[in-house]
């Protein structure tokens, strides 16, 4: 996958929609269990207490595979091995109010046992990819299976 000309195409897109802030989020597959990564949002941040996928902003000059690796390092401790594929995007408000696009890709990670949470996140779970009782921005992303 030519992630660098695909971050191009999909930033193109977005100049006539006034989206101006980028998050980058990864769905970390772990075949053996057929689920993906699931962080729980402290209660004293923006969206408090809701299930997400490990994600956060795009800094300014960033690629978006290096902030993929990054966010995905900072928030879980865990090494992406591969980046599978593109799946798609969703839009929300920022607590700034900012319109924002978070790019979602599907990966893979070296080591599933060594999960340590960033201060944003009070737990984790691997959701069952066949169970769609989750955030309908999540229950879009997983349609690809």
């Amino acid at each position: 996958m030519d992630i660098d000309k695909l971050e191009k195409e999909l930033l193109k897109e977005t100049k006539t929609k006034n989206i101006n802030r980028f998050v980058i989020g990864a769905v970390i597959l772990n075949k053996e269990k057929d689920s993906i990564l699931l962080l729980k949002r402290s209660m004293h941040d923006f969206m408090g207490g809701i299930f997400e996928l490990p994600s956060g902003k795009i800094e300014k000059d960033e690629s978006f595979e290096k902030a993929l690796r990054r966010e995905v390092l900072e928030e879980t401790n865990l090494e992406i091995d591969k980046i599978i594929k593109y799946l798609n995007f969703f839009d929300y408000r920022s607590k700034k109010n900012n319109l924002t696009r978070q790019f979602n890709f599907l990966c893979t990670v070296k080591d599933y046992a060594n999960i340590i949470l960033s201060e944003e996140h009070t737990e984790y779970k691997w959701h069952k990819i066949s169970d769609l009782n989750c955030p309908e921005t999540i229950k879009n992303i997983l349609n690809f299976f």
